[in-house]
């Protein structure tokens, strides 16, 4: 469809769509996900709803072109929302309609695969409204063929052979599938965010766990410049070090 009518008036349809269906409130789920203190969203949309119900997050927004803000999201470990398809703008680059134009971007920005990777490595990822061929499709995409040794987990609905993708998902990607029996207009899914959100310490609804920060506590020099052995203890006040050099 993109090559056919042009990125400029696909998009265009894509905000007469959002435009009819938004409104000044947020849907039940959406506030429901808020008080969740997840470290990130990664979402395939390209509405604001995101962005809205996480804004006392202060959220870092990431496209699959960018480089620079993805290397400071990682290194301060800020909240982000991660739209996997980029965003409506005048910028044809900005915008994705496909899985293989985010394929692409991928391969082409190499620090869009070192943030996925990590991710995958490194977080546990809650599935939400997206479809096993779709769950699937984001870890081929991006580039990632497995994720030992972290368990990620679906909730979706259970429908014929969804015993057979459980097992072969879990053994591919680690997902371990939260199956539901579907009714009508999914009221089950908010249910299950209500439920985690109720299973949260008092105090953690809409924040995120906080971490003791990792300090050193002693250096040791062995051959160093003018040092054959020298340990200096450190705490947790300002500590200068000055070598032979003036560094």
């Amino acid at each position: 469809i993109a090559s056919r009518v042009g990125s400029g008036k696909l998009q265009q349809w894509i905000r007469d769509i959002i435009s009819l269906a938004s409104a000044p409130e947020l849907p039940q789920m959406y506030s429901i996900i808020s008080q969740i203190p997840f470290v990130g969203v990664v979402t395939n949309t390209w509405d604001d709803l995101i962005e809205r119900a996480f804004g006392h997050r202060n959220p870092v927004t990431i496209t699959p072109t960018a480089r620079e803000i993805l290397t400071s999201a990682m290194r301060e470990d800020s909240f982000f929302v991660f739209k996997r398809f980029g965003r409506l703008s005048d910028q044809p680059r900005e915008f994705l309609f496909t899985p293989e134009q985010h394929r692409r971007a991928a391969l082409q920005n190499r620090a869009l695969n070192r943030f996925i990777s990590t991710l995958c490595a490194s977080r546990t990822f809650l599935f939400i409204g997206t479809s096993l061929s779709g769950i699937e499709e984001f870890f081929v995409s991006s580039g990632i063929r497995t994720t030992p040794g972290r368990t990620h987990y679906a909730l979706v609905p259970n429908e014929p052979g969804t015993d057979l993708e459980r097992e072969r998902l879990a053994n591919k990607f680690s997902i371990k599938l939260l199956g539901y029996n579907a009714t009508p207009a999914f009221p089950e899914v908010p249910e299950f965010l209500r439920q985690v959100a109720s299973k949260l310490p008092i105090g953690a609804l809409g924040t995120r766990p906080g971490r003791e920060p990792r300090t050193l506590g002693q250096i040791t020099l062995n051959n160093i410049g003018p040092f054959d052995n020298l340990t200096l203890s450190l705490d947790r006040r300002w500590n200068l070090i000055l070598g032979d050099n003036g560094c």
